[in-house]
């Protein structure tokens, strides 16, 4: 790929070596340019920058917390960032890596736990700080439930819902209003399961982490059942692999069920709101995401009843 200009006059002024070839990074939505850079001394670099006032933040974020990650996370290091000009621009470790296939296989899902699970360890207590509270992160976002309850305009109406959310609407909002308190606690959360924020190592097939920019604070176990939403939305038993995990101790069974309905209420809106001509590989993960949240806490419901 053909970086722009300007980039490239940041990378000479910021690297030890000028940047001869640069491969574009599959996947990956939120920079304006994201690729593996070969550098004239031969050494490998992956940069992203950003030249778009609104991601701004979330570079700088991703900067901030990327500087203080512990060295044992399986997550790439940062080499050095810089806000120059127009840009913000961060260069890390190249991975050689490759994207997990899609539906998730057993293996890759059991590959993924094992890397929150490990994160989980690591990053509690956070070793950032401060930072911002999940809750505070997602903002109104995930206020889906308790909006169309009060009658308060969001991009769907209650008359757009399917029967079970509708007939459920009472109780989907009271576990929304509860998720803040719900989701609160001092691990450092990734926050962010897209598929592309998980890279197989080519070698050793252990799952690095990339893309902190949704970097925040939450309870040990959100991030796991953040990510098994997407697994069960693939077919994959969550409640079994969430049980099996040293992360599920000492979650409230109710928290669980608040974080469910949170994310249901989120992918209820996105896929309301996607368009046609909206990225496929994002369109079907929002889907999976969505079909996995409502099934698990179905499922969790019709346990209780």
């Amino acid at each position: 790929m053909d970086l722009p200009a300007t980039l490239v006059a940041v990378l000479e002024r910021h690297l030890t070596s000028a940047p001869v070839t640069a491969t574009a990074a599959a996947g990956t939505y939120a920079s304006d340019a994201a690729a593996v850079v070969v550098l004239q001394d031969g050494e490998e670099v992956f940069v992203k920058a950003s030249r778009d006032p609104e991601r701004r933040a979330d570079h700088l974020t991703e900067a901030r917390i990327g500087a203080q990650l512990p060295g044992a996370l399986p997550a790439p290091r940062l080499r050095g960032w810089t806000v120059d000009g127009e840009w913000v621009v961060l260069w890390f470790d190249a991975l050689h890596a490759h994207l997990a296939a899609q539906p998730w296989t057993a293996p890759d899902v059991e590959a993924v736990v094992a890397a929150v699970e490990r994160r989980g360890r690591l990053l509690t207590p956070s070793p950032v700080a401060p930072l911002r509270s999940v809750a505070e992160m997602v903002g109104s976002a995930f206020r889906v439930w308790n909006d169309l309850a009060a009658g308060r305009e969001r991009a769907l109406a209650v008359t757009d819902l399917d029967d079970w959310a509708r007939e459920g609407l009472g109780e989907l909002a009271a576990l929304e209003a509860a998720w803040p308190a719900a989701s609160a606690g001092e691990t450092l959360c990734h926050f962010d399961p897209r598929t592309d924020n998980y890279l197989v190592d080519d070698a050793t097939g252990e799952v690095w982490t990339i893309d902190w920019s949704r970097g925040c604070l939450g309870a040990p176990w959100v991030d796991l059942v953040t990510f098994l939403v997407t697994a069960q939305g693939d077919g994959h038993d969550a409640a079994a692999l969430f049980a099996a995990s040293p992360l599920s101790c000492g979650a409230e069974a109710r928290a669980v069920d608040a974080h469910l309905a949170v994310l249901a209420g989120y992918w209820t809106e996105a896929a309301f709101r996607a368009r046609p001509d909206s990225v496929p590989d994002l369109l079907a993960y929002q889907r999976r995401s969505l079909a996995g949240a409502r099934t698990w806490l179905q499922e969790r419901w019709a346990d209780r009843r």
